[in-house]
């Protein structure tokens, strides 16, 4: 047993400064690859040896992230060039449905210019026409099985509803 009143109170003193922390190491170990990162306090507490390998781990860290940055801005470079040849295909395909339309239009008013007026009495054959066509398109009668009609009222003009000629002249019976 120590009966020194000094030596009691230097122990007392030590105690104090491990108990305060006063060169006391740093305890845990911070993984920088799970964003794990010492505090500046605690970054100050290690020894040399480990700031440089915690330093190591940063570079190292440091360098995954520019690779990885690196790639993503690539992948995003290629996909904006695949979108802008995207629209360039879109914007070709929306031209040629276009022309297509006008096409369809003009073929459509090609296809009505033997008619004369809303209700026509009489219609010139074209090229590719039938009684059933002409009987149904909605300036005669709307429905192409009214064709016999037709047939009927124009039997001077035709032998065979099966045989009808581009530039022949049919009446249309109302």
């Amino acid at each position: 047993m120590i009966r020194c009143p000094g030596a009691l109170a230097v122990v007392a003193l030590i105690l104090v400064g491990v108990i305060a922390g006063c060169g006391k190491p740093v305890l845990r170990l911070a993984d920088a690859s799970l964003g794990d990162y010492y505090t500046e306090e605690e970054f100050k507490k290690l020894r040399d040896e480990q700031r440089e390998e915690y330093c190591r781990e940063l570079a190292e860290q440091d360098s995954i992230y520019r690779d990885t940055i690196a790639q993503a801005n690539e992948a995003a470079s290629m996909d904006a060039a695949r979108a802008a040849a995207s629209r360039e295909a879109a914007a070709a395909m929306g031209a040629e449905a276009d022309s297509l339309q006008r096409v369809i239009a003009l073929a459509a008013a090609d296809r009505g210019a033997g008619f004369t007026g809303a209700r026509p009495d009489a219609v010139t054959v074209r090229d590719g026409d039938s009684l059933w066509r002409i009987s149904g398109q909605k300036e005669i009668y709307g429905d192409p099985r009214r064709w016999p009609r037709l047939f009927e009222a124009n039997r001077n003009r035709i032998r065979d509803a099966d045989l009808i000629y581009p530039g022949q002249e049919l009446r249309v019976p109302r």
